[in-house]
């Protein structure tokens, strides 16, 4: 298990059996997108057969941000990992905005993915 929480970002990794889920709240930007690729980097190490992604609670990101997770699906994507992404309502307009959806697996609700 893999907790961080600052003033600006929430972050925690929980493995289970098949999944690991990836929580993320506040600000992802140039000042926190480390942290979160911190986490996204020992999730994709630990090699489970899905990563999950939660940022309903992300309430800003900017382009290190989106930067963040383009990176993160790539080396996923490599590793034969599946990630998917439970976006924010601005995480999903932003996506859109820059034509990235094609980029991510965005799901609606958690469903049997979580441990």
């Amino acid at each position: 298990m893999y907790n961080r929480t600052t003033d600006a970002i929430q972050i925690s990794v929980a493995r289970g059996q098949r999944c690991t889920v990836v929580h993320c709240g506040g600000e992802v930007d140039l000042c926190t997108s480390a942290e979160l690729n911190d986490a996204l980097r020992l999730a994709i190490e630990q090699q489970p057969e899905e990563i999950l992604l939660l940022c309903r609670d992300v309430k800003f990101m900017d382009s290190a941000g989106i930067h963040t997770l383009v990176n993160a699906a790539e080396r996923a994507r490599r590793q034969n990992i599946r990630l998917h992404v439970m976006p924010s309502p601005l995480m999903s307009r932003l996506v859109d905005l820059l034509g990235l959806r094609g980029h991510f697996d965005f799901v609606d609700a958690v469903h049997e993915r979580i441990p």
